[in-house]
């Protein structure tokens, strides 16, 4: 899921799709993705989002013999591991039901794996219960202990036709380091994080504490975390404004030994202030009006179009 789109097209909305086909060129390698246009939705419509896979043969078998199709088994979004430079979508973690016999089961997925079903407002999987039983469990707490990305390295073998990259593929950003309370944060190398602890993560500008992201904008079109929102001001919680940041024009920090990190944003508060307020529309994620407007002000930081020079 690239970040890079333009303005232009930033408020239009496409039929919900999480992932495009994958392909080759000729030498082998998967080519460059052209930028589809943006379908925007809040982290909660896919964290929780009901996953719907292939019928295991056993299921098969059984509705066979009364001359009926075998259902669809259903499993559950539960957690994405996210990019934390780029914001790019790169596997989701689904859990499935006692009942299926997985014991509870939870598996990590390529995000462009799974496609969005608008009629039934799930996602697809077109593998089998079998094939996801033969995968290996994933906790999330243990694969964070051991890093998410060495974790995830082995997985790529089950999935032949993903399109998801390991860390050193993943582009970096590079932004000048900042100083938070007399202690240095450099900009965060390439690396996989949970989407839900993107929420508790704090927000500066430059290195002034400006707030905290309570929620995000999630492009399904293009697989990656499109916006944050970011509550500021406010006592306890009572009284704060929510502000619309494009997730590009942020960068993670990192303090000693990799702990406490934030994001930060290369504006002043009184700049941030100024911007764009998040109010959720009656329908949709967000006003297509607020999303042009975001992207205008971030502009200088919006990654080139794909194909651009």
């Amino acid at each position: 899921m690239r970040l890079a789109f333009k303005t232009a097209i930033a408020c239009a909305l496409a039929t919900p799709l999480l992932a495009f086909a994958a392909g080759t060129d000729k030498g082998g390698n998967a080519p460059k993705k052209p930028q589809l246009a943006p379908d925007y939705c809040t982290f909660s419509d896919v964290i929780g989002a009901k996953v719907s896979m292939l019928p295991g043969q056993k299921a098969v078998n059984e509705a066979k013999k009364e001359n009926e199709l075998a259902g669809r088994p259903i499993g559950k979004v539960t957690e994405l591991l996210v990019d934390c430079c780029t914001g790019s979508t790169q596997w989701a973690v689904v859990a499935f039901d006692k009942t299926l016999g997985f014991g509870g089961k939870s598996v990590a997925v390529p995000c462009d794996q799974l496609r969005w079903n608008t009629t039934n407002e799930c996602f697809d999987l077109e593998q089998s219960e079998d094939q996801l039983k033969a995968l290996p469990a994933f906790d999330c707490a243990d694969a964070k202990k051991n890093g998410l990305d060495l974790s995830v390295a082995t997985l790529t073998k089950h999935w032949p036709n993903t399109e998801v990259s390991v860390a050193a593929d993943r582009s970096t950003q590079k932004r000048p380091s900042i100083t938070i309370d007399g202690k240095h944060f450099d900009c965060a190398k390439p690396q996989l994080i949970l989407a839900t602890e993107i929420t508790k993560t704090p927000v500066y500008a430059n290195s002034e504490k400006f707030g905290a992201a309570t929620g995000g904008l999630l492009d399904r079109a293009n697989r990656n975390v499109a916006f944050l929102i970011v509550s500021h001001g406010g006592t306890l919680g009572v009284g704060a404004a929510e502000y619309l940041i494009p997730f590009y024009a942020m960068c993670m920090h990192n303090g000693e030994e990799g702990k406490d990190q934030v994001y930060s944003v290369l504006r002043s508060v009184k700049e941030l202030e100024a911007g764009v307020r998040y109010e959720k529309p009656k329908n949709g994620a967000a006003d297509p009006e607020a999303i042009k407007r975001a992207c205008e002000m971030f502009a200088a930081e919006a990654p080139k179009p794909t194909g651009s020079q």
